[in-house]
């Protein structure tokens, strides 16, 4: 019986240790993935997506060129990550920390957090968001699956607005969610075509033209 109860320990020992390796491996991986990640948008910063490559890219991460493609078969792959990501992360941490006092201000929320986000490291979503206008086939199909799920959460915010009675129960909030978007862009684009880029200006041009819109579909 007591050889059994070691054959049962031993084997435990190895199962434990067995994780241990499996969970040290997997946090190396993750860390080497933010490195190639952070080195890249750093070389995007500073030379532009297109003018960047792959083995530069290693070079400068100090990890081997099959190691990239490990992790990122395709330069455009790094482009799309950074809103796969960080984005759905800031997404997620919106939602999380979502007022109650009413559709305007859940939607200036999202805007402050996101232009402030955006603010953070404006030439880099300069040349990212530049890309990303032009991208085709896959990743243009991975950067709209995004949008439409964020989209989709937002409809849920202007349909709970409508049981409220904040706004008139003949709206198309799908519309009502893309005429948000178009605000939101057009002020984003507008504060990243200034020198600097200032969360609270942008935020204001933002809040002019929701504050219309909302008007207009008030009950």
């Amino acid at each position: 019986m007591d050889i059994v109860r070691l054959c049962f320990a031993r084997r435990g020992n190895q199962v434990g240790e067995s994780q241990k390796y499996g969970t040290r491996r997997q946090k190396a991986k993750a860390e080497t993935r933010r490195v190639i990640l952070e080195t890249a948008y750093s070389l995007f910063e500073k030379k532009g997506y297109q003018k960047t490559t792959m083995r530069e890219l290693a070079a400068k991460a100090g990890v081997g060129l099959g190691t990239i493609f490990q992790h990122f078969p395709e330069k455009s792959s790094l482009m799309v990550a950074a809103f796969e990501e960080d984005m759905e992360a800031e997404v997620d941490r919106a939602f999380a920390s979502l007022p109650d006092s009413g559709i305007r201000d859940q939607l200036i929320h999202f805007s402050r957090r996101f232009y402030s986000w955006y603010a953070k490291r404006p030439q880099l979503f300069r040349v990212l968001l530049t890309e990303i206008a032009f991208a085709k086939d896959d990743t243009e199909k991975r950067i709209y699956t995004l949008v439409f799920r964020f989209w989709g959460r937002l409809e849920a915010l202007f349909q709970k607005a409508m049981e409220r009675g904040e706004i008139s129960p003949k709206v198309d909030t799908s519309k009502a969610v893309m005429a948000f978007w178009a605000y939101y862009s057009f002020a984003l684009f507008f504060g990243l075509r200034m020198p600097e880029f200032d969360t609270e200006y942008v935020l204001g041009v933002f809040q002019e033209l929701m504050d219309q819109h909302l008007d207009g579909i008030k009950a």
